[in-house]
C-alpha cells in the first residue's frame, strides 16, 4: 500500500506522518517493524546515495522478525531525477506487508514515473501550506485542542504576525496555555517580536540568540519555554551535524542544572546565554562559567 503526502508545509506532513504511524501501530499491535529514511540527508556523510539505495531495498523486503512492516520517506522531491526513479522502481508492487508513506517535500518531476505513482496512491494527504479560511479553522481547531479561547480579533492578528507557518502559530499557542503569557502582543498589549528565537537560530545569528535570551528572562518570560523553544528551533533549523551536536550538549547541560537544582532556572538560562553566543568553541563547564558570571 502507498500512502502519498503531497505539499512543502513541514508542520503538516509532520501531522499526517504521526497519525499514520499511532493508525498502524493500532491496527498492528504485535510485530510491527518501523523503517524511516530521510531523503535531505542524501549525499552527507550521514547518509550516502549508495546506502539510501540501499534503505529503499526495505519497501520490497518480507520482514525478518515482525509481522508488517511500515516505511516512511520523507523528502523525495530532494532526490535527484535518477534517484527518483530509483525509489519508483522500489515502490512497485509493494509486498502485502508493507506500508509506504512518501512525502515529496519538493515537487516532483512532472509526469516522472514516481510522479504518477504518488499521484494515483492509496490514500492521498495534502500538506501544501494553508491559507484564508482553511488556515483560520486549523488555529481554532489547535486552540481548542489546547483548551484556549480565541476571537476573530486574535486569529486576524496570529496570522498577520505568522503568516501560514504552523510551527510558529503552534508553539505560540501552546506557549500561551503553557505560562498565560504571549511572546507577542495577540492577546494582550505587549510589545515585541514574535518568535525571534526561530528566526535568529535561522540566521546562524548566536549573539542574537543570547541577546533575546537575557531579554526573555527581563521580561519574566518562563525559563523552561525559553529552553523548549530554542530546543525547537535547534532540531528544525540547524543543518550541521557537529554545531548541533554541540548546542544540544549545552541546553541538555542547562536542562539537567534547573532540574536538579543546581542552578535556578534564570540563573542557568544566563549560563546558556554566555555560551551560546560562541556555539563552535570547545565545550566547557556550565559551572566554570556560572563562577565567571557572578564574580
Amino acid at each position: 500500500m502507498l500512502i502519498s503526502i503531497i505539499g512543502t508545509d513541514s508542520f503538516l506532513a509532520r501531522e499526517a506522518i504521526t497519525r499514520i504511524k499511532v493508525k498502524y501501530l493500532e491496527k498492528n499491535p504485535d510485530g510491527t517493524e518501523l523503517v524511516e529514511i530521510d531523503c535531505d540527508l542524501a549525499g552527507s556523510a550521514d547518509l550516502s546515495f549508495d546506502r539510501l539505495r540501499t534503505n529503499f531495498t526495505n519497501l520490497q523486503a518480507v520482514p525478518l522478525f515482525a509481522t508488517s512492516r511500515l516505511v516512511v520517506i520523507r523528502g523525495a522531491g530532494l532526490l535527484s531525477v535518477s534517484d527518483q526513479d530509483g525509489l519508483a522502481a522500489f515502490l512497485d508492487n509493494l509486498p502485502s506487508t508493507t506500508v509506504a508513506v512518501v512525502w515529496d517535500q519538493k515537487a516532483l518531476k512532472p509526469n516522472s514515473v514516481l510522479s504518477v505513482q504518488t499521484d494515483n496512491a492509496a490514500k492521498l494527504i495534502s500538506a501544501n501550506p494553508l491559507e484564508g479560511q482553511a488556515l483560520r479553522r486549523w488555529i481554532g481547531a489547535k486552540a481548542k485542542e489546547l483548551e484556549i479561547e480565541l476571537g476573530g480579533k486574535q486569529t486576524d492578528e496570529l496570522i498577520q504576525r505568522f503568516g501560514s507557518d504552523l510551527w510558529a502559530i503552534s508553539t505560540e499557542l501552546e506557549t500561551f496555555s503553557l505560562t498565560g503569557r504571549p511572546t507577542s502582543s495577540w492577546a494582550k498589549g505587549e510589545v515585541g517580536e514574535a518568535f525571534a528565537l526561530f528566526r535568529l537560530v535561522r540566521q546562524n545569528n548566536w549573539t542574537g540568540v543570547a541577546k533575546e535570551l537575557r531579554a526573555a528572562m527581563g521580561r519574566k518570560e518562563a525559563p523552561e519555554m525559553l529552553l523548549g523553544s530554542l530546543a525547537a528551533a535547534v532540531r528544525r533549523d540547524v543543518r550541521q551535524d557537529n554545531l548541533k551536536l554541540k548546542l544540544t550538549e549545552l541546553m541538555a547541560d542547562v536542562d539537567i542544572a534547573m532540574k536538579t537544582g543546581t542552578l535556578e532556572p534564570d540563573k542557568a538560562i544566563s549560563v546558556l546565554a554566555a555560551h551560546i553566543a560562541n556555539p563552535d568553541e570547545s565545550r566547557v563547564q556550565w559551572e566554570a562559567t556560572w563562577e565567571e558570571i557572578r564574580s
